[in-house]
């Protein structure tokens, strides 16, 4: 069996998720179908707590789109100058200021 192989009915260890923390991390490099995994979304996103499980393929049900992003608001316009939003102002986001000529 070569290192990546995975015995069947189980799944390998999730990758990390970058909006969301393992509840309870552990060591464990595979785990049997059915099994499911705790975690809580990051800070700067709505709190919340889910969970993925290993299914029947041998795959992590998905965790997308479950941790949504916290809105930051929309900032003040600066004087003698402007503002580009480059798409929103959610968190992650970035603002660019610019001043007016002279």
């Amino acid at each position: 069996m070569s290192l990546w192989s995975r015995p069947p009915g189980k799944c390998k260890a999730p990758e990390q998720l970058p909006f969301a923390k393992l509840a309870n991390p552990t060591d464990e490099y595979e785990f049997p179908i059915g099994t499911s995994l705790k975690y809580e979304c990051r800070p700067g996103y709505q709190k919340r707590v889910f969970s993925i499980t290993c299914l029947p393929n041998s795959v992590w049900s998905s965790a997308e789109n479950i941790c949504k992003r916290k809105s930051c608001g929309t900032p003040a316009e600066p004087l003698n100058g402007k503002m580009i939003v480059n798409g929103d102002t959610q968190f992650g986001s970035t603002v660019h200021y610019a001043c007016n000529e002279g």
